[in-house]
């Protein structure tokens, strides 16, 4: 059975401020790190197991990119599923489909989701 979560961006300001959070995906915590780098106008994710160990990032959130987490080989460590950038959906089109996620449009035109693997009961 495969789920898809939203994911939560905290980017209400649009300063560029990072945020981080937990998160329970596939049934294991998380940690979940947002930084900005200004100069390139591009977001990144870095991904911490639960006891806060092992780290696997920053990462920068592009649109283009599928398996982000895969090329690790950290099976273990990582969530079983993925990562994707997608376009919101708004009553006016988006102007910002295709584009990665930046300062402006991140949590805005940009959604963040992650696609889970769990095993059906």
């Amino acid at each position: 059975m495969i789920l898809v979560y939203d994911l939560e961006v905290d980017n209400t300001r649009r300063n560029g401020a990072p945020f981080s959070y937990s998160i329970e995906l596939d049934e294991l915590e998380y940690y979940l790190n947002f930084t900005y780098n200004e100069r390139i106008d591009t977001w990144f994710i870095t991904i911490t197991n639960e006891d806060q160990t092992i780290s696997i990032g920053p990462n920068p959130l592009l649109t283009s990119v599928y398996g982000m987490f895969y090329r690790y080989g950290f099976q273990e460590i990582l969530p079983t599923g993925d990562i994707k950038i997608g376009d919101a959906d708004d009553l006016y089109g988006n102007a910002d489909r295709g584009l990665d996620p930046a300062l402006q449009n991140f949590g805005y035109g940009k959604k963040l989701n992650y696609i889970g693997v769990t095993e059906d009961a």
